[in-house]
């Protein structure tokens, strides 16, 4: 796993992108074996499908601009 960025905020399931890097090995293993399973069945969380999208006004830009907006969208971990 890449470093995460500890400013960047966390999905519907509350879990930070730092809590899973440091989980340790045995951890990271029965994840990998849920989302294996998940993969091997077709399924996963409702929640891997599904995104909290916040909108953010850019920086200098008119407030009543459509273009002024910027999406960002918060997806769960797992």
């Amino acid at each position: 796993m890449k470093q995460p960025d500890p400013k960047r905020a966390p999905g519907s399931d509350g879990l930070h992108r730092l809590m899973i890097t440091n989980i340790g090995s045995c951890g990271k293993q029965k994840l990998l074996n849920i989302f294996n399973q998940s993969s091997s069945f077709g399924e996963g969380t409702k929640g891997w499908k599904r995104a909290t999208v916040i909108p953010i006004r850019k920086v200098n830009k008119p407030a009543g601009s459509p273009d002024s907006i910027r999406p960002v969208a918060l997806t769960n971990i797992i």
